[in-house]
């Protein structure tokens, strides 16, 4: 499992975008926070469509508001222009250079978006959203070395630290202890975000794989179990449901249908997810083929 680039942007200041919110039926009641997730159409912690974000910004008279519609519309290069607009007429803004750090990061400018983060520390102290995007930064440099991992283990803890409400550096603090083997801290981490987002599915995610790692196979279930519950169309909670049935308990048959849920998904988006759900099911099938084979 790969990083999972998140970003909480707190909406406290902003009415509009609250109330915009709070009319919704959000699939996590996050106190007037959102989480925005590269490549996933809508945020992960909102039912909030891009059409709504669109229409917040024509019919909104605050320029905050517009600022962090941009975001959630993922108009992210227009969310910079705006964001630097706006910092000529208000320097110094926490608003806009927040949205500016977020659209350089969503747009891969990650050391630009480091600086800005630098700004929102040396301006306004103890902003948990500048510590995510150091981290971010520094896993995304070149051939990076294990102090780097160090470096952004100790940025996203931090962000964890400044604030209970903070989700994103949790989330992708858990992702890096995954990618350095490191489950059973990977766990821990995801239990408390976990508990911030009131289980959304990316933590569950989470917590399901750094499970698996340690073959405790029926809690990862659960885990992955409470992802469909909220979203029967979850690819990712499939696949990893078809890997447990495969690994854990020996039932081809039970993770065949998490593939082929997979794979009959009319969407393209989770072309790699597919491509991987797809050679698993053929290895499965080509060795049924074989067992069939050795009977006759």
């Amino acid at each position: 499992m790969g990083y999972v680039i998140l970003f909480s942007i707190f909406l406290g200041g902003c009415s509009s975008l609250s109330s915009l919110m709070s009319t919704e039926t959000p699939k996590v009641n996050y106190s007037g926070r959102f989480v925005q997730h590269t490549g996933v159409n809508g945020d992960v912690m909102s039912h909030v469509s891009r059409s709504q974000w669109v229409q917040l910004k024509k019919s909104s008279s605050s320029e905050v508001d517009k600022l962090y519609a941009n975001l959630g519309a993922h108009a992210f290069d227009v969310a910079v222009s705006d964001a630097r607009n706006y910092l000529v007429k208000h320097p110094k803004s926490l608003e806009g250079l927040t949205v500016l750090a977020t659209g350089l990061a969503m747009t891969g400018k990650y050391q630009l978006a480091s600086y800005y983060a630098g700004l929102i520390d040396q301006y306004h102290p103890g902003q948990a959203i500048a510590m995510n995007i150091k981290a971010l930064s520094v896993l995304r440099q070149p051939n990076i070395q294990i102090s780097d991992y160090r470096k952004a283990i100790s940025y996203f803890r931090e962000g964890m630290s400044r604030s209970g409400f903070e989700v994103a550096s949790a989330l992708n603090l858990g992702h890096v202890y995954l990618s350095m083997g490191n489950s059973k801290n990977a766990l821990e981490v995801f239990r408390t975000a976990r508990d911030r987002c009131k289980a959304c599915a990316v933590s569950l995610l989470g917590e399901g794989t750094a499970l698996v790692r340690q073959k405790q196979y029926r809690r990862a279930k659960v885990a992955f179990n409470q992802v469909l519950k909220k979203d029967k169309q979850n690819l990712e909670a499939h696949y990893r449901l078809a890997l447990v049935a495969l690994n854990g308990e020996n039932d081809p048959s039970s993770a065949k249908r998490h593939l082929e849920v997979v794979l009959a998904h009319p969407k393209d988006d989770r072309l790699d997810l597919k491509r991987r759900a797809n050679v698993l099911l053929r290895r499965i099938e080509a060795k049924e083929y074989a067992h069939d084979t050795d009977d006759e």
